[in-house]
């Protein structure tokens, strides 16, 4: 019987393929075991159930780890810009939680005796982060790993949406903010990246009939946040100076989708606390 648990995760920097390390320590609460190879399962854990993500990288080497002793091992995994859209668009502004389950070829044997080949057999082992039974990846360190996977240099904000029927009234909004960054991470002219950002305010008009923001802003709030709203659209889309849009730089471009996206996303977690 073994113990693995997890000192820390990190990502690799100037990778081509977003890769993460797990530094995880392997402790044999067994009879001596001599490891040869390692690899193992990603699985992510969300609300709707588990899904299995991909394979930890195979490792080959030996070592032989007496009772009570412990071992580091440092597998990776690549995530890839598909998973890790996935992941973000799964977490929904949370932690990030994943089942890391590693498979470890080793032979056991008495102290008097040597392994073979014939004795190498696979164990199965949950990585574990206490003082939880999985591994959660915290919010800060989820956004330093995006960091320096190169991910987050132009995703500027992430989506948070509230639960249905809210969350299924913002989808249409939120569908333009997430065009209007992923033109903007493709290097997009600024234009087509503002053009978004005014569509889903085009989006919001047709939301605040289903919506009472007197009601979910208190006092003078509701009246001061249209304001900024409408401050915030002029800049978007070059209120009544549309040619403004068309002069537009990159700087300009990422001003109005940060501005736009904190704007709704203050009105998304309003909305999560009816």
């Amino acid at each position: 019987m073994k113990k693995a648990k997890l000192i820390q995760v990190t990502a690799i920097g100037n990778s081509v393929v977003p890769t993460i390390e797990f530094d995880i320590e392997l402790e044999n609460e067994g009879s001596i075991c001599r490891l040869f190879a390692f690899g193992g399962e990603v699985h992510l854990l969300t609300k709707g159930g588990e899904l299995l993500l991909g394979s930890l990288s195979t490792q080959f080497f030996t070592t032989t780890i007496a009772p009570g002793d412990q071992t580091a091992l440092r597998p990776s995994f690549e995530l890839g810009h598909q998973k890790l859209d996935f992941i973000q668009k799964a977490r929904n502004g949370d932690d990030v939680l994943l089942r890391v389950v590693l498979c470890l070829h080793c032979a056991r044997f008495a102290p008097s005796s040597s392994p073979t080949l014939d004795d190498v057999r696979a164990e199965h082992i949950h990585v574990q982060r206490p003082p939880n039974n999985d591994v959660k990846i915290y919010e800060q360190e989820w956004r330093e790993i995006l960091e320096k996977s190169g991910y987050g240099k132009v995703k500027v904000f992430e989506l948070f949406s509230p639960p249905p029927p809210l969350g299924t009234l913002l989808e249409p909004l939120f569908e333009h903010l997430d065009n209007a960054q992923k033109k903007l991470n493709e290097g997009s002219h600024p234009e087509d990246v503002l053009t978004s950002c005014r569509k889903a305010f085009e989006e919001y008009d047709k939301l605040k009939a289903k919506i009472d923001l007197q009601a979910i802003l208190e006092g003078k709030k509701a009246e001061n946040f249209e304001e900024l709203l409408n401050k915030v659209r002029n800049f978007a889309s070059g209120g009544p100076h549309t040619y403004w849009v068309k002069q537009a730089n990159p700087n300009d471009a990422r001003l109005a989708l940060q501005i736009t996206l904190s704007s709704f996303q203050f009105l998304s977690r309003e909305l999560a606390r009816l």
